[in-house]
């Protein structure tokens, strides 16, 4: 409840109504959505690269620890518990999650890591489905016909 007083106009009223209304939206939509998510589980294919060498076995170790200790959760990196889990199977990373993610962040620290690793130059990250990604090579070849 918001007390006023009467000297106030009543334009600056409804704005500070307004507001107050927002504040409780905003909560109220968060609590929601943490209650909301459901188990989601994305994958990010390394087979490629791994098959020629470039993706070394350290790497999806290395790979997987990166992703464990920079994933937020609630704000916190490092903090993970129960909520996601990061497995590697196969040459395919699996993040498995019972908080709502977007794709797009599982491929901002996936970009990341290849920075970090120093393969950006060579691999890009493609969405190849609604929950998948996969690391692929830059396609040099066929700029170097179309300059000839």
């Amino acid at each position: 409840m918001l007390f006023l007083r009467q000297d106030i106009f009543s334009d600056d009223v409804y704005f500070l109504i307004k507001v107050k209304k927002k504040i409780m939206v905003r909560k109220s939509d968060k609590k929601r959505n943490e209650a909301i998510a459901a188990k989601k589980t994305y994958f990010i294919d390394c087979s490629k690269p791994a098959a020629d060498g470039i993706f070394e076995e350290e790497y999806f170790s290395a790979f997987e620890k990166f992703l464990q200790t920079h994933i937020k959760v609630n704000g916190k990196t490092g903090a993970l518990g129960e909520k996601v889990k990061v497995s590697v199977q196969d040459k395919k990373l699996q993040i498995t999650s019972f908080v709502a993610f977007s794709k797009r962040y599982f491929k901002y620290l996936t970009k990341r890591f290849l920075k970090k690793k120093l393969l950006r130059d060579w691999l890009r990250v493609v969405s190849t489905n609604k929950d998948r990604f996969e690391l692929r090579y830059y396609n040099i070849h066929d700029s170097e016909t179309a300059e000839e």
